[in-house]
């Protein structure tokens, strides 16, 4: 009876032991994802969407100002498009999103959003 506890015990160990080797294990370089978001896509893709539809200038630059780092943004929100229709935040609430030092409350939002729902 006792050989049979210590085998079982042994098995789990071992069972353990293995599959925490198997977890340390590096991937192969093959087999490892590339980052989704590089500049050469994110500048292509701007391009793209710039002669679909014209941008708003000013705000696209201050996304870009603020933006620290290339891989915090998307092609999809790396610019913002014009519109005779829809006011921009900065328009509403007097600065562009993300600006530094500038935290947008949850009131401000909801204003902006009250007034796109006006429209």
């Amino acid at each position: 009876m006792i050989a049979k506890r210590n085998s079982g015990c042994v098995f789990a160990y071992v069972s353990l032991l293995a599959l925490a080797l198997a977890l340390a294990l590096p991937v192969p370089a093959t087999h490892a994802k590339t980052p989704r978001h590089s500049k050469s896509k994110t500048s292509a893709s701007s391009k793209t969407k710039s002669a679909a539809q014209p941008l708003d200038e000013d705000y696209t630059a201050k996304i870009r100002e603020y933006t620290t780092e290339p891989f915090l943004s998307t092609p999809l929100v790396d610019h913002l498009p014009a519109s005779t229709t829809v006011p921009s935040p900065d328009k509403i609430l007097g600065y562009a999103i993300g600006t530094p030092d500038k935290l947008t409350h949850v009131a401000d939002i909801h204003r902006y959003y009250l007034e796109l729902f006006v429209l």
